[in-house]
Formats: C-alpha cells, structure tokens, sequence
C-alpha cells in the first residue's frame, strides 16, 4: 500500500469512525460472534491441510466473524491456543517500532497477513514482528489507518500461547482472515529458513478459542472454540533425552550442591521435525546422596498461596525457601528463562514438594516437583511432571551447596550412577538415561571405624543419689553405627520403686506421660560442620526384646520447617544377674521417614532424683561402651569412673543361723541363713558361713548335681533343687525370690550353691564356693552385686530321714561347741564383720549350755581394698 492510498483510506475510516458515533446506540447491541465462524487450520506449501506432528506448516488460518458490529464495534480480541503449540519470536529480525509507525519496517520481519472486511471495504495487510512491549514474548501489528498490536504471551498455567489486542479503534469490523507463516522465509522474500510455528508434538487436535468484547460499557467477553484434526504421526518423532549430574563438593560424607541437566536434541530446520517434548521426567540420583538434615535448618517453607501455581502473579517466597536455581534453554528464544527452587510445605502425600518457576521477558513458568525420599533405603529422587509442551533443549536445577546444602554425598569413594526416566508427549515409549558421579579424596577400605564415648556423672558420692551422662560421637567419614550399647558400672543401679513404667503401647508411640520421664537427650545428625540439633526426653518404659525393662528416648524430629514426626528409640535394659550391672543396649537407626539420619552426636542425661544410686565401693570401675557398625565391626571402649566417700559410709550387718522343722520336707530339718543391712550403709560384697560341728552334710544323699553348663543357663532341673532363697531390696517393691542349686564345682571339690532370684523386673545370680571335711562344710557366697539387699535369706532343706542332706549330731544341744557357727562379712566398702554365732536350734536353756540362740562374740574391721 502506498503513503497516498493510506491517507485515501484514513480519510474514510475516519468518516466512518464519525458515522459510527450515529449507528451505535447505548441499548444493548447483540454484538456476538456468527456461530460456526470461527475456524483454524494448517496448511502445506500447496494448500493441502497439513496436521503433522511437530513439523512446520506452510500457513495457520484463523477466520471468524462477527454480528451486530454496526451497532457496536469489537473492543478487545484474545486468540488462545491449546498447550503445545510453539512459537518462536526470533526466528526474523524485529522491527524497531519507529520504523513501524512510519511503515518502513524490512520486509523480511513480515511473519504473516491480517485481511478484514468492513463497510464494505476488504484490506490484506501485512503483519510484521516488531519490537515487543515490555512483559511481552513477542508483538504482532499491522497498520490499516490506525496502529494495531497483537501480544504474544505465554500462559504461566499450561505454557499455552496467547495473543492479545486491546482498544482496537471503533469501527464495525465484520469478518476476519488471518495467516501466520509456518516459516517466513518461504513468504517475505528473505529465503530464511528459521521456522516461526512449530506443531504440538502429542497426538490430540490443536484447539483454538477466540474471544472479543464490545465497546458497549461492562461488556462481558463472549467466546467461541475450533479445533483441529488431531495430530498424526506422533510416535515416530524423535526423542533422545540424556542426563548429566554434577555434585559440587566430591568430598565422601559431606554436603554438596547438585546440577541436574535434562537434555533433549532438538531440530530446527524448516524440513525437520521438532523433538517430542518431556512430560514427565523422573531423576533417581545416585545411591548414597541422601538427604542432609543439617541442610533444613534456617530454611522456610513457600506456601501455594506465595508461589501462585498456575497463576500469572509474581512469585512472592521468601528469600530462606530458596533452595537452588533453574535454567530453562529454548531455541524458540534468544535468552534463557532463568529463576529459582523453593521448598513447599507438605502436602497429603509428598513430603517434600518443591516449586520451581522461570522466566524470560513475556515468558512465565511455574511448576511443581518433588524430592522423593525412599522410606527403606534414604535414596532421593527428583520427580519433574507436566512440564511444558515447547521446545526446549535443557533444563537445569541446580540445587545449592555449602555447610547448608540440602544434599550429602556417600560415605565412601568411588563411581555412583544417577538414573532418569523420561516420558515424551507423543505416547511413544519412555527412554532412560545414567550418568555417573565421581566420589573421589582419602577413601581408606573399609571406612574406618572407632569409638569415641565419654561418660560420667556431677554426683560422685558413694551410696548416694546418681547422675549420669553418656556421650557418642561420629567424625565425618567414618561408618555409621547401627547398634550402641553401655554396661554401667557396678552398683550404678536405678531404683525401680521411684518411677513406675511407661506402658509399652504408649511408649511405641512416644506418648509417654510426664511422671515416667527420667531424663532428656539431644542428638546431632548430619554430614558437615553444622550438623542438625534435636532435643528428646527419655522415660522409664516396659521392656523391649525380652527385657523385662526399657528406656525410651522421644524426638520431635523437626528441622527448620521440615516435622518428620516423632522418633522413637527403644532402649533394653537388663540387670546382670551376676554382677547386678546395668546394661542399656539401643538400635540406631540410619533412616527415618526417608531421611538419612547421619549421627554425629549422640547425648543421653539421667538426672530423675532418686532413680539412679551410687555404688558403696569406691574401687576403680568402668564403663563399657560397644558400638556396633553397619557392616557388622564392633568397637569397644572402657572410660574410668569412680566414687568417693567410701570411708563415711558404716558396715554393721545383722546376721542369724538357725535350725528348725519348717521345711519343704515335712518332719525333716530346715537349715537357714538370714542377714540383714540397715539403709544408708555399704552394700555386702562377700558372706563366708562355717557350718555348726553338729550338723553333718552327706553327699551321698544329693538326688542330682547340676551341670555347670547348665546352671549358666539357668537350666538347673528340679532334682538339684535344694532349697530357697528370698532377698528384699529397697530398689523394687516386690521380694526376690528363687530356688537353690546345687551345681558342679569349675575345677573339682565340693559341690557349689547357687540361688537364683528374680522379682521386680530384677533378676540375681549369687554363686557360692564350699567346702567340706569330715562332714564339716563352709560356703562362701562371693562378688555379691553392689546392691541395697536389706534383708536376704537362703533356706536348706535336708530332705526325708532316710536319705538326708544333712543330720543333726547326738548330743547337739548338750554342747556350745555343736551350735557355734563362724561368720564372716564384708562390705562394699572393705570393711569386715565377723562374729561367732550360736545356732538357734530350739534347745533349752540348760542343755545348750547358756542363753538360747545367744550369739557369739564378734567384731568389725577395715579389710583390704
């Protein structure tokens, strides 16, 4: 068109424009678009409808047409195509808009035709690429007397193409036709065979909607849709994405930063048709790069409200939720979409969501992913899905490193692969793709492995209230451990009549209540400097494995914004029968909700007033503390403890010998040792009682000995049973009571007496040497536990007449001699007692010979320690 007949034609729009002033009431105006009019579809070089996949159409035709434009002209128009078509604004020179405005712009920067009717008039105009308005992809205009600009740009929601003008001048346009080339090149002379359209490459039809809206005041926008065929041929597109992972910091155990790069071949030539599109991507990243819970500290969640999924709003997150950054290449563009990861808040059913959004002048995209961690095995995986159907090249995420990094590497060296899962819109099948990471540095096989345990307590004073503390630490590179356990020493021991037990459902649950509470834990888990700090409370429990009691350590595992819930370690805790030790033995688990839980510190504090006592000896004694690796090494180390106070500490124990007729066996002698120690003194460590001369023992007269083996199984059968024994302890609110054995000796001599008690939860092993002469025997009760035992009695029956353990000397109670019976005691804190009792046997007066059951002089020293 030349200068003169675009004033020609200027002169008489405007006189339209004028009479328009006329024809359009301010009554409504049944402005509509004429059903069926509006229609898009591609065509080849020849004019042929053309729906191939992916390809570049010589021309798409958008027609449509309105009604009642003479009472209103149309004020605003929208063009929206469905999901996957692609255009790309560079693929002709741009038109700097002063050059437009005075039309001059090049003819290679024509990327299509604008023709209309109205009036009576028809007008083909050219539509150039002209340099676009700001937050635009592109601008479209064309000039017919007044400016008209249509903007590219691309829908945040589903990363569909929209065309907008608004304003337009108001004249009673009746019919439009408009082209845009497939590949201008082939149109405006320039020969470049860059295309500009590209067609969706999945195989639904191309769906179009128009929309417009009068001048008429609050005019609604009305709509009409066409579609295309659906495409053909969308399974023999080609597809060949590829992975590549890069970790920042290659150090073993430490964290890192990770990129991950999807990669697609595209073509752009006109003739060659675009690689279909990623749908969905999964990324599985190397096994052993877990999660680091240090790398959720300090962070914040993005709420969905704050990112706007599928909204045109700006991203409003906050800085602290900002995880990684996002590159999106494109060959539709000249720049890359550029922007950033954040950390959503837990949804119903995904952990750990992420959002990412991108964006270039005119270009949004948001989309929500996922950091899948695998419940059994802590390995990660990055789940991408519905990403959008245009054609890119690369995406990279590029999650951030440094002591806050959200990822750690593996524990050992070495080559780890990542795997990926691509899934094309075209439907043909999903392609996958490895690639390798390098863990490299000091890398000893296997990882080494100690143990690095402190223990103690502030309260230090023998027979006394008890604290202690119990510290683990892991150094960075070394095995995790998987198993912990600690023998406390002797006579550290827990008074089980202070706290009564937490039920074992409620402790399953870490809903203990407050009254069983005994102490706190903290653990820190993580790779790095700055490992993640959480605070637990332990409680007195019921058993675990078999024990009859437990402890159970409570976490609140929440990091930063991240709550994984509550963290239950379940600790045994047994009493050795035979040095009455306790032994606390703990799992500690490697996984927890998918998280790796990399311990570096592990903390326990038992401070319940009351709970835990002293031992009465302050002999030199340890802790032991064994740990236990993931593939199965042991480390144990023993750390020094000791008490004092020793010496304030009395020893005055109450003892008693005698013989009676109240026995299992009816008719038959009972024999029976009872001692007795008040409160507040040293515990007994050792019992020597030499037997009356008037009793005679009688091997003979044994029914069965039991095998040692036996006996430390506690596996004694019944016919070695030759008595009982009954302790009372302050520690637990029940009597220890349990059966007398007698059991092989370890090295030959006089058979041993064992008596196995149990009650409370507590179970006691007290071993005893004898020996005999002539009939004459001596026991010696030996290492008995460092334990409260204010009363304990042990009780022999010398079974029928005819066959008797033992018997009762004529004349017994006519001689001293045959009721004297010497007995020696020793304390905890070394200090003796020994004293010559007269038996009580049930004598007179007379014959016994002096005061009945008189006790014989005695006296108490300070024995070697």
């Amino acid at each position: 068109m030349t200068w003169l007949k675009t004033v020609r034609l200027g002169t008489l729009l405007a006189a339209a424009f004028l009479l328009a002033g006329v024809l359009f009431p301010s009554l409504s105006s049944g402005y509509a678009i004429v059903p069926g009019s509006v229609q898009i579809q591609t065509l080849d070089k020849e004019g042929n409808p053309s729906y191939r996949a992916g390809s570049h159409p010589d021309r798409m035709i958008l027609d449509f047409e309105l009604a009642e434009v003479k009472k209103t002209g149309p004020r605003d128009f929208r063009f929206d195509f469905e999901p996957g078509l692609a255009g790309a604004p560079n693929a002709t020179p741009i038109c700097p808009r002063v050059e437009f405005e005075i039309n001059t712009c090049p003819q290679n920067t024509e990327v299509g035709r604008f023709t209309t009717q109205f009036g009576g008039l028809n007008e083909s105009l050219p539509i150039y690429n002209i340099q676009p308005v700001p937050g635009s992809l592109a601008t479209l205009a064309f000039k017919l007397a007044w400016q008209t600009e249509l903007e590219m740009r691309i829908r945040p929601k589903d990363f569909g193409v929209t065309l907008i003008t608004r304003n337009l001048v108001q004249l009673p346009l009746e019919k439009a036709h408009v082209e845009i080339y497939g590949v201008p090149g082939d149109h405006n002379g320039s020969g470049d065979q860059k295309p500009f359209m590209t067609m969706p490459t999945d195989c639904s039809p191309l769906r179009f909607t128009f929309h417009t809206r009068s001048w008429e005041p609050n005019a609604p926008f009305i709509s009409e849709e066409s579609e295309t065929p659906a495409m053909e041929d969308c399974q023999s597109l080609p597809f060949k994405p590829s992975l590549d992972l890069d970790v920042t910091n290659p150090k073993p155990d430490s964290p890192t930063g990770l990129g991950i790069d999807l990669n697609l071949e595209q073509n752009t030539g006109a003739d060659a048709r675009e690689s279909t599109g990623i749908k969905d991507a999964r990324i599985d990243l190397p096994p052993g790069l877990t999660m680091s819970p240090a790398g959720a500290e300090g962070r914040e969640f993005c709420e969905d409200s704050q990112f706007g999924l599928g909204e045109e709003t700006p991203v409003a997150c906050p800085f602290r939720s900002s995880v990684g950054s996002v590159k999106m290449t494109t060959p539709a563009l000249d720049q890359d979409l550029t922007g950033s990861v954040y950390i959503g808040r837990e949804r119903p059913g995904e952990r750990f969501p992420l959002f990412v959004s991108a964006s270039a002048p005119g270009v949004g995209f948001k989309a929500a992913a996922q950091l899948i961690a695998n419940p059994d095995s802590g390995n990660l995986s990055v789940a991408l899905k519905n990403l959008p159907k245009f054609p890119v090249e690369q995406i990279s995420l590029d999650l951030e490193g440094g002591p806050r990094a959200l990822l750690a590497t593996p524990l050992s060296c070495g080559q780890a692969l990542g795997r990926a899962h691509f899934v094309p819109y075209s439907g043909s099948a999903p392609v996958d793709s490895t690639t390798p990471i390098e863990i490299g540095g000091s890398c000893p096989n296997p990882l080494p492995f100690g143990n690095d345990t402190s223990a103690g307590s502030m309260k230090v004073e023998a027979g006394k209230d008890a604290s202690f503390s119990l510290i683990f630490k892991r150094q960075d590179g070394e095995q995790l451990a998987k198993k912990f356990s600690t023998t406390l020493p002797p006579g550290v021991s827990p008074d089980l009549t202070v706290v009564d037990p937490c039920p074992s459902a409620k402790a399953a649950t870490g809903n203990c209540p407050e009254s069983t509470k005994i102490g706190n834990t903290v653990v820190e888990v993580g790779s790095g400097p700055n490992p993640a700090k959480v605070f637990g409370s332990v409680f007195l429990s019921d058993g675990y494995e078999g024990s009859p009691l437990g402890m159970t350590g409570v976490f609140r595992l929440k990091i930063g914004p991240f709550d994984l819930g509550t963290l239950v370690l379940p600790v045994t805790l047994r009493l050795d029968p035979v040095t009455g030790q306790v032994l606390l033995t703990h799992p500690l688990p490697t996984i927890f909700e998918g998280v790796t839980l990399r311990f570096r510190t592990l903390k326990i504090d038992i401070f319940r007033s009351g709970f835990l006592n002293n031992p009465t000896s302050c002999e030199p004694q340890e802790v032991t503390s064994s740990i236990v690796s993931l593939d199965g090494r042991t480390a144990t180390t023993k750390i020094p403890f000791q008490v004092k106070g020793c010496d304030n500490l009395g020893f005055k124990p109450k003892f008693s010998v005698a013989l009676n007729q109240r026995g299992k066996f009816a008719k038959s002698p009972q024999l029976s040792f009872a001692a007795s120690i008040p409160g507040g003194e040293a515990n007994l460590k050792r019992l020597k009682v030499g037997f009356a001369k008037g009793l005679k023992f009688h091997n003979a007269a044994l029914k069965e000995i039991c095998p040692r083996a036996s006996a430390l199984e506690d596996h004694c059968g019944p016919a070695a049973r030759v008595g009982t024994a009954v302790a009372n302890t302050p520690r637990v609110e029940e009597s220890l009571t349990g059966p007398v054995y007698v059991v092989q000796p370890a090295g030959g001599g006089f058979p041993e007496l064992w008596s196995i008690i149990e009650g409370g939860g507590v179970k006691l092993e007290l071993r005893s040497k004898s020996a005999g002469k002539k009939g004459n025997l001596t026991t010696e009760i030996l290492d008995i536990p460092d334990l409260p035992l204010g009363n304990f009695e042990m009780r022999i029956d010398a079974g029928p007449k005819k066959n008797a353990l033992f018997t009762v000397t004529k004349g017994l109670c006519g001689s001293p001699d045959g009721l004297a019976t010497p007995v020696e005691l020793e304390g905890q804190n070394g200090m003796t007692r020994t004293v010559n009792l007269q038996m009580k046997a049930g004598c007179s007066k007379k014959k016994a010979g002096g005061k009945k059951g008189a006790p014989g002089k005695g006296k108490s020293a300070r024995g070697g320690r």
